[in-house]
Order: structure tokens, then sequence, then C-alpha cells
């Protein structure tokens, strides 16, 4: 193994181990205690954190936070990281958003000037159009991390209704419409709710939960086969224009049955609890919509467009 090659398997190992002595290190690579201190002298060098502590039982301690050896990519798989970069840019707030910073400025940094000049273009050719928000999501990070934790996190929500205060493990992270959510398992209510993160005012995160809980991926595939206790069949009819121009992802309009060119039938189990919503959202349909089940909703319809037509009656 060449000197390089040593060194780079030393530096994983010792981003696995933690704590380590010169001599594990040399029954390991099979090398001198005098050749491991000069690796260890070179890897230090390199800015490996690591420190070493003295005495009968001392050795070395890896500092909080790995680092990873030097790592090649080719022109391609840097501009990658790049488009991605830039396409997380819309939103108001992203997980890592300072250290993301920091890696696109090392990975240009390290080219030559030619290819510096084209990945900085990159962003002239790029556009993601995705809603703005005004809404900030502070704890976006502290909600990621105690997900890959497995975390309990103790927090103040806002529900509109009234504000509460919850305790739940969360699953993971995701983003809909210009806003991040976070499916969490509900101690209080031994089940997994559905949360905003821009609505989490205060947060603290606290031991590991032992609820065992789905991975993210499988609640991402499992909730629309999972029917609420409450919910009720939605029938809509609507045209092409409408689907069209809905910007919104709450319908699922692959299960439309289409009945002419221009119409077509929406069938779609939806929670009872959501039918105020499920209003506003039809109502923005004008006439290329018309509600044919169930009658709860056309109710609430009717009652915000009478509500509206009054703010302009009256005046």
């Amino acid at each position: 193994m060449s000197k390089m090659g040593r060194l780079i398997d030393m530096w994983l190992y010792i981003n696995r181990k933690k704590i380590f002595t010169a001599q594990e290190l040399a029954d390991e690579f099979n090398v001198s205690l005098r050749t491991i201190q000069r690796d260890l002298l070179e890897l230090t060098e390199m800015g490996v954190p690591f420190y070493s502590e003295v005495g009968r039982n001392g050795g070395y301690t890896m500092l909080h936070g790995e680092m990873l050896p030097p790592i090649s990519f080719t022109e391609e798989e840097t501009a990658s990281i790049i488009f991605t970069y830039e396409s997380l840019k819309q939103y108001q707030d992203i997980p890592y958003e300072a250290e993301i910073d920091s890696v696109i400025n090392k990975l240009i940094s390290q080219v030559s000037k030619p290819l510096q000049e084209k990945l900085s273009s990159i962003q002239k050719y790029i556009s993601m159009k995705i809603p703005y928000r005004v809404e900030k999501s502070p704890f976006l990070k502290s909600i990621f991390r105690a997900a890959i934790a497995k975390q309990i996190i103790f927090f103040s929500y806002d529900s509109l209704e009234s504000k509460k205060d919850k305790k739940a493990i969360p699953l993971g992270i995701y983003s809909e419409n210009g806003y991040w959510y976070f499916p969490a398992y509900d101690l209080n209510h031994e089940r997994i709710n559905l949360f905003r993160v821009d609505r989490v005012f205060s947060l603290k995160v606290g031991n590991a939960g032992s609820v065992k809980l789905p991975t993210m991926a499988q609640w991402m595939e499992q909730r629309d086969t999972i029917l609420p206790e409450d919910s009720c069949q939605l029938v809509l009819r609507i045209s092409q224009k409408a689907v069209r121009d809905f910007s919104n992802s709450f319908f699922d309009f692959s299960k439309i049955v289409w009945n002419s060119k221009n119409t077509g039938i929406l069938y779609q189990r939806v929670s009872k609890r959501e039918l105020s919503y499920i209003a506003s959202l039809i109502a923005t349909f004008g006439s290329d919509a018309e509600i044919i089940e169930p009658q709860d909703l056309k109710d609430m319809l009717i009652k915000k467009m009478e509500d509206t037509l009054s703010l302009y009656r009256d005046n």
C-alpha cells in the first residue's frame, strides 16, 4: 500500500474509532510505531482534528465532527452538486445552508480558472420555480438532526385554532409547494401526525425515543394508501384547464376519469377535517370545477362564496 493510501485509510479508521492509540494503528496497518507517529503528524498538518492525551492510559481522541479525506470529483460531478444547491436556494430556509455555501466555495476554489468561470455561470442557466413563502423555519435543521438521531422533540406549535405544546419523534422532513413539513410520531396521541415546520415557534431536543417507526421513505409511500378514520369520498367534475393551471399537489389528478375531451370526474378519499381547506382550493377553480359530493363540502363552498360576496355587496 502506498503512503498516501495508508494515510487515507488511517483517516477513515480514526474517524470511526474516535479514541485510539498509536499501537492500535501500528497493529492495524502493520507498520512500526515510528512510522505511525510520522503519519499522525502528517494527518495533523492536513487538518484532521484529534488531540493526544498523556499518561499511562494516554492515546488520541477525535474532536467532535468528522472530516473526510480528500475526494476527487469530475467536472460533471462538481456541476451536479452546484446544480442541486442552486435548486435549493429558492427556499427561505434549507438545512445546512452555511455549510453548503462553504462546500461550493471549496469546490470552485480547487479547480482551474476556466472551469471556475464555467461552474460559477451555472446559476445563469438554472431557474427552479418554487412558490415564494415569507414564513421562516428557524428549527428546520434541529428537526432534521433529531429525525436522524431518532430523538424526541418538545415543541410549541401554532395549529391556527390555538397554540399547543407537542412531544413527538420526527421521521424526517420534506418540501411541498414552497413549505417544509415533517411527519412525527405524536407521543401524546400515539399516532403519526403531519406538521409544518414554519409553525413551530419553540423547540427543545430530548433523548432518543424507543418507539419503532417507519422510515421517511416508507411513510411517504404509505401516506396516500392509509385512509384516515374520518375519510369521505370526494367527487369533483373538473376541466382540463383547471388541472393544467392548478399548482397545488393536494388533488391526485391521476385518478380523474375523463368523460370528454375537456372534462372529467375526480374520485378521491379525503379527510373530513380538511373539508374547509378543500373548499378554499376548489373556490380557486371558479366555474371550471363542480362538487358532486359530499354535500357538506358543497355547503362550505357556498358559505365561503356568500361571505366573500357580502364584502362587496355591503359596500
